[in-house]
């Protein structure tokens, strides 16, 4: 396979920093990836400088991006938050169209609305733009969508060590007769506690670490244990 462009989206935020990272990774770049653009509304992120050292190009595209902004990009990742304008959502996927990207990762990295039972807002709103980028890139770009599951760390958060922890049980079905989808986290704490964020038998893990061969598995119980609290250790 011939090497590909990759730029990124939001590249300077919590998780899109961890995904230009990893592009950069020696393994990878720039044998596979040989090029890396962070998109940026503006350049005085402190994220960028470090991102420029491992070899990333930055590319300031201000409040949208265009077609000139994506020259020579194979695959756009997506990696802006939740509080971006579906305006914005939709911005890049007419550009990456216009382009000719090839590969789309619309926002998501989240839980599969589609089996957690109740219908979050916020998913429901990224479902929304997922679905729209695939229509503008009908016969263009590909578009995969990625379901991470339940990002733990903001789960499993018992304040300072030595605090006093208070379990609470909830009837399953009176929730969701109640539930109005403003609740983000209540909405993912319903999903663990019914089944829905389980993805340990169907899932894709030996795709993406075939083995364990890339890195090892954390199991909830080594999480819980790891984090001792701390909400994003």
């Amino acid at each position: 396979m011939a090497p590909f462009s990759v730029a990124v989206a939001g590249g300077t935020g919590s998780l899109g920093a961890l995904i230009v990272k990893a592009f950069l990774e020696p393994s990878v770049y720039p044998s596979t990836v040989n090029r890396v653009v962070v998109l940026t509304r503006s350049d005085s992120s402190p994220a960028l400088k470090e991102l420029q050292a491992k070899g990333a190009e930055i590319s300031v595209v201000g409040d949208a991006p265009t077609a000139e902004s994506l020259k020579g990009v194979d695959v756009l990742v997506n990696a802006l938050t939740h509080f971006a304008s579906p305006q914005l959502n939709e911005a890049y996927a007419r550009a990456a169209k216009d382009a000719g990207v090839k590969v789309y990762f619309p926002t998501e990295y989240g839980s599969d609305s589609r089996q957690i039972g109740v219908k979050i807002g916020v998913l429901a709103a990224k479902d929304g733009a997922s679905k729209l980028a695939a229509e503008i890139g009908q016969g263009v770009f590909k578009t995969i969508i990625v379901h991470t599951g339940v990002f733990l760390q903001g789960q499993f958060t018992f304040g300072e060590s030595g605090d006093k922890v208070e379990i609470k049980t909830l009837d399953a079905d009176k929730f969701k007769a109640e539930y109005d989808g403003a609740d983000f986290v209540g909405g993912l704490q319903y999903a663990l506690g019914t089944g829905g964020g389980d993805f340990s038998v169907q899932n894709d893990n030996e795709l993406v670490n075939p083995g364990e061969s890339l890195w090892k598995w954390t199991t909830l119980a080594e999480f819980v244990k790891e984090a001792k609290g701390s909400e994003w250790n």
